[in-house]
């Protein structure tokens, strides 16, 4: 969750031999006709079982290039091919269909090596490898492939978390005449295209990255009564002298309607409603929901003064969220807080957030 303007880094997670390395060995014995292998690249993050890789490196000269597929250090394919004149030299085929497996494809010539690996699995909740996105402008436009293929080439991302991409929190989508809006601005007032939404989306698809919203559990922005929210869903904290106070988040301090107002994630009729936001983001084309929390209040109460069992909330917004949607669904764990719900729940996977703080 985003506070202000300050910009959020995305977490990243991935195995030693994911991210791509060359060396180049005894360069200055290497013949002047052998080719130097300086970078290698698959061109997807992840690959259903049964079809086909391409696999590029990036060399200069002439002469022989080598590639070798191996798991857990034995090879399993290999193929030899001169070094393309254009200086991309591939090799396509197609690895084992075992589920859920990963190959390192090393590239060597007489002088040089580079490697990358490749991700074979059926869904990328087994392996998530989050990253995100920002900036959604229609300046955009026609450029999202490139944006992709970075994060799924060079960083083997496998899904991606769509960051501030909203109209609003407790109602994302924006509609117009019963279609959703060419364009919208979020809180902050900048202005996103919806159709480079779907390219990014589109982009994804292509590379084999998922694309999940970034989602809210239990916030509706200032305003949020004409969005079909209900005062009497909100959450009350602990204020001064131990009294009870509305729940809020001023994110642009002196800036209008930026202010979030923490609704009740165990009040049904919130959940429901906010269900039904995640179902439009999925008619949107996002493949998932993607849901944040703010971390442990440290108590929370509703409008009557009954005490509020947040972590409960979570797991039931969850195993809603995944049961209506059918789609993945995960939700921020800050610093913990919610883990043991979560890990018990409909959760495609875990994740968290470390704040610094406490989960309990």
């Amino acid at each position: 969750m985003r506070i202000g303007t300050a910009k959020k880094i995305g977490a990243l997670v991935t195995a030693g031999v994911l991210a791509g390395s060359a060396t180049v060995l005894g360069a200055e014995y290497r013949a002047e006709a052998a080719p130097t292998v300086t970078k290698v690249w698959a061109d997807k993050a992840r690959y259903e079982p049964g079809t086909p890789v391409t696999v590029t490196a990036q060399t200069q000269g002439s002469g022989e290039v080598n590639f070798s597929l191996t798991h857990l250090g034995k090879r399993v394919d290999h193929y030899s091919t001169q070094a393309s004149e254009d200086g991309k030299t591939t090799w396509t085929f197609i690895p084992p269909s075992m589920d859920f497996t990963g190959y390192m494809v090393e590239v060597d010539t007489e002088d040089s090596q580079a490697n990358t690996a490749i991700d074979v699995s059926s869904t990328w909740t087994r392996y998530p490898r989050f990253g995100y996105l920002g900036n959604y402008s229609a300046d955009l436009s026609g450029k999202t492939d490139g944006v992709i293929d970075q994060l799924a080439q060079d960083y083997h991302i496998n899904s991606l978390q769509y960051y501030d991409w909203m109209w609003r929190h407790e109602d994302p989508v924006k509609y117009e005449d019963g279609k959703v809006a060419a364009q919208w601005s979020d809180w902050k007032k900048w202005n996103f295209s919806s159709d480079v939404i779907k390219q990014f989306i589109a982009s994804g698809d292509e590379a084999g990255v998922a694309s999940l919203p970034y989602s809210m559990s239990y916030a509706a922005l200032e305003g949020y009564q004409d969005h079909g929210v209900s005062s009497d869903w909100a959450i009350n904290i602990r204020g001064d002298n131990d009294t009870r106070v509305p729940w809020t988040s001023v994110m642009i301090p002196g800036q209008q309607d930026t202010t979030l107002h923490m609704m009740n994630p165990q009040n049904t009729q919130w959940r429901q409603h906010m269900v039904d936001q995640y179902k439009k983001q999925i008619e949107l084309g996002f493949e998932g929901t993607h849901i944040d929390q703010l971390g442990n209040p440290q108590g929370a109460w509703d409008v009557s003064g009954n005490s509020v069992d947040l972590e409960g909330g979570f797991a039931s917004l969850v195993n809603e969220t995944s049961e209506q949607t059918r789609q993945p669904v995960g939700l921020n764990a800050v610093d913990g807080y919610g883990s043991s719900q979560l890990a018990q729940s409909k959760a495609d996977y875990l994740y968290t957030e470390l704040w610094g703080g406490q989960a309990s």
